[in-house]
């Protein structure tokens, strides 16, 4: 996970346009990342690879950006139908291997 979170870390500097370097603003930021891959992982049901592009990276990366302006609450509003959809889709994958 070390490797991937300085993935992640770069990965989320970029998306939020941060060029700068700041070891204390790294450390916070990767504390974000942490919970929301806690938060995220912990609704949906599922351990997703955050390196890999997809909904749940989308998300993750929106989770930060909240986070990081002191409004975390909004996200959770704001991305309802999407938590839920990751969601449902982890219960139509997880049914369809049960049916093999």
């Amino acid at each position: 996970m070390n490797e991937n979170i300085e993935t992640l870390l770069s990965d989320v500097k970029n998306y939020l346009d941060i060029t700068w370097d700041d070891a204390d603003g790294d450390k916070k930021t990767k504390g974000m990342i942490l919970r929301g891959i806690s938060a995220i992982d912990g609704k949906a049901g599922v351990e997703f690879d955050y390196t890999q592009e997809g909904a749940h990276r989308s998300l993750l990366f929106n989770y930060v950006m909240y986070e990081r302006s002191g409004m975390l609450n909004d996200f959770w509003i704001n991305y309802k139908s999407d938590i839920i959809a990751l969601q449902v889709a982890e219960e139509v994958r997880r049914y369809a291997e049960s049916q093999q």
